[in-house]
């Protein structure tokens, strides 16, 4: 038999990518992006270039695609609708 429901585990890391999502959204990033950056701290090693040797994108155990949202924080999404890069 085929079980409808997510296991467990399988609705942990749903939950986990819906909070990344939420704290990691450009409204809450202007706001506070404390909790996103809590959420993904250990997890940014999934948005490094290709090349880069601390990427681990391709790496299972770190469930990147869980912390797809985390990739905000690497985006240099303006705060405030003002580019905080200096010339």
């Amino acid at each position: 038999t085929v079980d409808s429901n997510a296991s467990p585990d399988q609705q942990e890391l749903l939950e986990t990518a819906e909070r990344v999502v939420i704290a990691c959204a450009p409204v809450q990033l202007d706001q506070d992006m404390s909790e996103c950056q809590s959420l993904c701290n250990a997890k940014m090693c999934c948005f490094e270039g290709k090349d880069d040797p601390y990427n681990c994108e391709d790496d299972e155990t770190k469930m990147c695609g869980v912390f797809a949202g985390c990739k905000a924080l690497m985006e240099g999404e303006p705060v405030d609708g003002e580019d905080l890069e200096e010339d």
